[in-house]
């Protein structure tokens, strides 16, 4: 139908109310959906169910606009079943998401219980019992001061992470103990028989908050980056060459087991193989008070050899007469 206006004609089209009523319904169910899908990707739970439904939504509103009266006839129940499989899947994926999120907001409980209690015990162990002390070693006066300075700094900021009360303050204090572990692991600690497990006890309890608090929306990267930050400084404390370091970093290994052939041993023996050690030892050489024996022994008439006899590097056979007379 063409309406003429002044100069101007205009067509009126018989199906907009039509239209515009199907458009309005798709238009609400697509953004139902859209919600649902949204709260179903915070929880971690699938979506591509709902993200197939939506492109449908999303192809029938683009073909209202040109469809013909009979096309459009034909649509309208179409459209009735896609309305009513959206808001169909839009519960469903709200009832998912509740449950996802039901479950995860367990899991950070249960992680927050044992990050608290790590936390607690770790930090008995390490400022109150003292269990490292002993193993403590210290290359100056100004090192042990530098030490004391940043376990006192990181005694009180594990406490003002505990008083945040929150997933995030509970892993910032189990990030500064892990760090407060790795200090004393460089100045000796790694020595006690007792290290390896409050070490592995801190990192997994941090592993499991980070991962409950993942799953609920929370951000871990800035203790992540501390955790690694800490774990590359130990590794440089203890002499390791940096093509290993950065491989170890790489490898995706919690902190426990990445420092693990660097606790109980000296550097010395990592950094020198067993075939090396030997061949320097038999290269070194005799200390002076054993060329001072073998003197002795050559002034009393017997014979010292390169060639040991009997273990002893000492050719008794070798020895004069005379002197043999005087031994007996």
């Amino acid at each position: 139908m063409t309406v003429l206006t002044g100069q101007q004609a205009k067509t009126v089209d018989p199906l907009a109310s039509q239209r515009l009523e199907l458009l309005g319904k798709l238009v609400a169910a697509q953004m139902s959906l859209e919600k649902a899908i949204a709260e179903l990707a915070s929880s971690g739970a699938s979506t591509s169910a709902a993200d197939a439904q939506l492109s449908i939504l999303v192809g029938l509103q683009a073909s209202i606009g040109t469809a013909s009266a009979t096309a459009l006839a034909a649509m309208t129940g179409e459209i009735a079943s896609a309305v009513a499989q959206s808001k169909t899947l839009a519960d469903q994926a709200r009832d998912d998401a509740n449950a996802a999120n039901a479950t995860a907001s367990a899991s950070l409980a249960d992680a927050r219980t044992h990050a608290r209690e790590t936390i607690t015990r770790i930090e008995d162990d390490l400022y109150h019992k003292k269990i490292f002390e002993p193993y403590l070693q210290f290359q100056s006066e100004e090192d042990e001061r530098a030490f004391r300075e940043r376990e006192e700094a990181n005694r009180r900021a594990i406490a003002a992470a505990r008083a945040k009360g929150t997933p995030e303050g509970e892993a910032e204090a189990l990030t500064i103990e892990h760090r407060q572990l790795l200090d004393m692991g460089a100045h000796g600690a790694t020595d006690s028989p007792d290290f390896a497990e409050r070490l592995k006890a801190t990192t997994e309890a941090y592993q499991q908050q980070r991962a409950a608090m993942q799953q609920t929306g929370h951000d871990t990267k800035q203790t992540d980056a501390m955790i690694a930050a800490d774990t590359r400084d130990f590794l440089k404390a203890k002499g390791v060459p940096e093509a290993e370091i950065t491989e170890a970093m790489q490898s995706g290994k919690p902190t426990n087991e990445i420092i693990a052939p660097y606790i109980g041993k000296p550097q010395v023996e990592r950094m020198v193989s067993p075939e090396s050690k030997v061949k320097s030892d038999q290269e070194q050489p005799a200390p002076d008070h054993l060329d001072a024996v073998a003197a002795a022994l050559r002034a009393a008439g017997v014979v010292t050899t390169n060639t040991a006899v009997d273990g002893h590097g000492v050719d008794l056979a070798a020895a004069t007469p005379a002197a043999s007379m005087q031994r007996a």
